[in-house]
């Protein structure tokens, strides 16, 4: 399948996240809302050069196992790829397990590191990915991977298997369907959860609630000229 166009993957995703019948998803902890913005960034920047963000798996529900991390577009302005990926937690790591990750400026560029000791080149602002296994804890190799960005998932291009809900601050809850849409995929987001704190979506939620607002204005539309053609 090829990779669609950046503005229909955000209408795909808008009428996921609008209509809501169509999918179990998760309950929202109070103080949290839904957003579609694919790209983050680590808010603990004490001082403009160095900080960190902390992640907790909290639920893993899954006939699968996954990795879980951070990954970089080859362009952020236009992604067609995945350049690099960062691991946080392993496919035979569970809930309540967590992870911190530490980010800093080196001089030459953004580093990252799971450690605060080994570091690896990287970036303040990335996505959230997910390498599911299907054979379960005796597969080491990764079968297919969903990105926040879903035009970048290796398979089911363009299908929001990967969903955020963010408090408005600096805390994230990133949900995973793990199964593809052929099996038919269940859409409940309960396959695995990972909390995350210190992050804040690029661009500011404001911003994808106008976008919200549109897709809703833009299907009103639709909706009117239907009737005023009958």
């Amino acid at each position: 399948m090829k990779k669609l166009p950046k503005i229909l993957v955000f209408l795909i995703l808008g009428v996921f996240l609008v209509g809501g019948s169509a999918m179990a998803l998760p309950v929202l902890e109070p103080g949290y809302h839904w957003t579609s913005q694919p790209y983050w960034h680590c808010t603990d920047l004490t001082t403009a050069t160095s900080g960190n963000s902390g992640f907790q798996i909290r639920l893993e529900n899954a006939s699968y196992e996954s990795d879980f991390g951070l990954f970089l577009p080859n362009d952020l302005s236009n992604p067609t790829s995945v350049s690099k990926k960062f691991q946080v937690f392993d496919y035979l790591q569970g809930p309540i397990d967590d992870q911190t990750i530490y980010f800093k400026d080196s001089g030459s560029g953004w580093e990252i590191s799971n450690d605060n000791s080994s570091w690896t080149e990287f970036d303040s602002v990335f996505g959230f990915y997910f390498d599911v296994h299907t054979g379960g804890t005796g597969d080491a190799t990764a079968d297919y991977s969903f990105y926040s960005d879903a035009s970048l998932n290796s398979v089911d291009v363009g299908l929001p298997h990967v969903i955020m809900a963010f408090n408005g601050i600096s805390e994230a809850f990133i949900y995973l369907d793990d199964q593809l849409a052929e099996t038919p995929a269940d859409w409940d987001y309960d396959d695995m959860t990972v909390k995350v704190n210190d992050v804040a979506p690029i661009p500011e939620p404001a911003t994808m609630l106008l976008l919200g607002s549109g897709l809703i204005g833009l299907a009103g539309l639709g909706r009117k000229k239907f009737f005023k053609k009958s």
